[in-house]
């Protein structure tokens, strides 16, 4: 048995905010748009979770293919097959630090890197990420339990789901926004080896704030501090992000349909690594970590660019825009609460270019 770590990562950026709107009374505002994407049905998909080398022939391969729930049989279980021996093959001659992509509406240049463009694992991977964006936004939705919770404690930084918020003079509370990176990598991935055979006995990806995961790179593992010195320590924006969304987040990417192909990857990077580090032939020395990609570089060329377009206008229009009216207690000097409002609060969870007026 063994651990394997950091084989690939993946990032989400996500922006949410909130703005007070007029001060109003009269029946709840529905929704202005909703573009979400929730949690999938547990599923497991076909994977290979083992492979047995021909010593002989090194790049003659015996997969053990467990279809799951698939239900895949005859040529729909080979093209499955197919595909997933690409995504071997990638990881095989692609150098570790080449497996990344990068969906950001500010980086149009660093989509994938050059080695996984045009692959499958590439498209596939730019696939995913693209869900795991819309996925984040959507479990921020004040319209959902989960959404509810995550915003009370944003908009009520005291530290209590009730809090009244402060209002002096008669303003409105200001705009909350809080903008998210997250990142998934390899948690867990043990194997247990046989001779030339090796087969993959746990494998979990592990979801973390991009804070969490520098600071466990500089070897200071745990979460990042909260706050500063002298500050209130009250729920930070990442605070409520960690305890509500990112669980979710988690469950889904190990366990969701939604992340079926991202989990096929990724046993595939496991069995991969195996034979690289395992394996020192002939094979190892002249395709290993080459980027020699000809055979499995079958994508078009606008493959990236149209995943990569569909991001930026799912970016543009945002996974909702929402309105909904709430009771906030009116406070002066005092902490005694005399009085409530109604007041329209408006949350939207995209993009959008600010200029200061």
């Amino acid at each position: 048995m063994r651990k394997l770590i950091f084989l690939f990562l993946a990032i989400v950026l996500i922006f949410t905010g909130n703005a007070s709107l007029t001060f109003a009374a009269g029946p709840a505002t529905p929704q202005l748009q909703l573009n979400l994407l929730l949690s999938s049905p547990a599923f497991v998909p076909a994977l290979f979770k083992g492979i047995k080398v021909d010593i002989n022939d090194p790049l003659k391969f015996t997969f053990l293919v467990d279809t799951g729930q698939s239900g895949l049989t005859s040529q729909a279980l080979k093209d499955e097959a197919k595909l997933m021996t690409e995504y071997f093959l990638a990881a095989l001659t692609i150098p570790r630090q080449e497996l990344w992509v990068n969906l950001s509406p500010y980086e149009n240049d660093r989509i994938v890197s050059p080695a996984l463009d045009k692959t499958a694992m590439g498209k596939d991977l730019l696939g995913q990420d693209y869900l795991l964006k819309q996925l984040a936004a959507s479990l921020t939705y004040p319209g959902t339990e989960v959404g509810r919770r995550y915003w009370d404690e944003m908009n009520n930084p005291v530290g209590s789901r009730h809090a009244s918020t402060v209002i002096t003079g008669g303003t409105c509370p200001s705009p909350t926004s809080n903008f998210q990176k997250v990142w998934i990598m390899p948690d867990k991935a043990r194997v247990y080896q046989e001779g030339n055979a090796v087969f993959i006995t746990e494998a979990r990806l592990k979801v973390m704030t991009e804070e969490d995961c520098l600071a466990m790179k500089n070897n200071n593992v745990g979460a990042a501090p909260r706050g500063r010195p002298g500050q209130a320590q009250g729920p930070a924006p990442t605070d409520a992000f960690k305890q509500h969304i990112l669980p979710l987040i988690e469950k889904e990417v190990n366990e969701g349909k939604n992340f079926a192909r991202l989990r096929q990857i990724y046993y595939a990077l496991i069995l991969a690594l195996w034979y690289k580090d395992n394996l020192k032939t002939m094979i190892t020395q002249n395709y290993a970590d080459k980027g020699k990609t000809n055979g499995i570089n079958n994508q078009s060329e606008d493959a990236k660019e149209k995943i990569y377009q569909q991001y930026v206008e799912a970016f543009k229009k945002g996974a909702y825009d929402y309105i909904r009216k709430e009771s906030v207690g009116a406070r002066h000097a005092s902490p005694v609460t005399i009085g409530t409002r109604i007041m329209k609060r408006r949350y939207f969870s995209g993009g959008f270019l600010y200029q200061k007026a």
